[in-house]
C-alpha cells in the first residue's frame, strides 16, 4: 500500500498515476467519435422535444376517428390547435405571394391536398414552389436551417441617383422578393445574393423596407 508520509514511496505512486493518465488520454484521443445513426422517417416525423416544440402552447387536440366494419377501414381527422409563445424565425409566404385572394386559395388547397397525411418541410416547400412558380426551397432552408436571418444590403449613390441591393444570406440561391420605397408607394424588388441596381429619387434616410411584412434585417449605407 502506498502512503504520502514518506518521500521514497511517493515517486512510484506518482509515476503509476501519470502512467494511467497518459494511457487514458491516448485511448480517448485514438478512439474515433461514433457517428450517430441516421434517423428513420418515422423518427423524423415524431420529432424531438426541442426549442421549437417547447415554443408551442397546445390549445386543443381533437382526434375524430370512424370505423367502417364493412369496408374494414378507418377514416377521420386529427385537429390540433396551438399558439406560439414567442416570435421565432418565420417565413412570410403571404407577403411573397402578394395576392390575398390567391394566398387564401393556396392555403385551402394546401390543407385539402395533404389532409390525413404526415408531411415534412420538404413537402411544404415543394408544394408552394409548384403552385407559385417560385423556387421557395432556398427561402425555407434559410429560415429553418440557419440561425441568422436574411439581411437586405442597400448601397446608395446620390450622385447617380441609384440604390444597389442584394441579400446577405447563408443560402446562395436565396431570392425572396421584398417591398421597398415608401409606405404610400411600395415597389417590389427581387434581390438575389448578387448585386442589382435601380434608379430612385428617395434619399437614404427616407428609403424604407417593409419589415413588418418580412422577417429580415436591413443595412443601409
Amino acid at each position: 500500500m502506498y502512503t504520502f508520509e514518506h518521500g521514497p514511496r511517493v515517486g512510484p505512486f506518482i509515476a503509476l498515476f501519470f502512467g494511467f493518465a497518459v494511457c487514458a488520454l491516448q485511448f480517448v484521443a485514438q478512439t474515433p467519435t461514433p457517428t450517430p445513426p441516421v434517423p428513420t422517417r418515422a423518427e423524423i416525423l415524431r420529432g424531438e422535444y426541442g426549442r421549437y416544440r417547447a415554443n408551442n402552447d397546445l390549445l386543443s387536440y381533437n382526434l375524430d376517428v370512424r370505423i367502417d366494419p364493412e369496408k374494414k377501414g378507418l377514416s377521420g381527422k386529427n385537429t390540433i390547435r396551438f399558439k406560439t409563445l414567442e416570435d421565432d424565425n418565420r417565413i412570410q409566404l403571404r407577403s411573397i405571394v402578394n395576392d390575398d385572394k390567391r394566398w387564401f386559395r393556396l392555403i385551402h388547397d394546401f390543407y385539402q391536398h395533404f389532409k390525413y397525411q404526415n408531411i415534412m418541410i420538404e413537402d411544404v416547400a415543394a408544394y408552394f414552389s409548384q403552385q407559385t412558380g417560385i423556387n421557395l426551397t432556398p427561402i425555407f432552408d434559410e429560415y429553418l436551417r440557419h440561425t441568422t436571418i436574411p439581411k437586405l444590403d442597400l448601397k446608395f449613390d446620390d450622385r447617380k441617383g441609384t440604390v444597389s441591393y442584394r441579400w446577405v444570406t447563408d443560402e446562395r440561391g436565396f431570392a425572396m422578393p421584398v417591398k421597398v420605397g415608401t409606405k404610400d408607394n411600395w415597389l417590389v424588388i427581387r434581390p438575389t445574393t448578387d448585386w442589382k441596381e435601380i434608379k430612385t429619387t428617395i434619399t437614404k434616410d427616407k428609403f424604407e423596407v417593409a419589415t413588418d411584412l418580412y422577417y429580415v434585417d436591413v443595412d443601409k449605407r
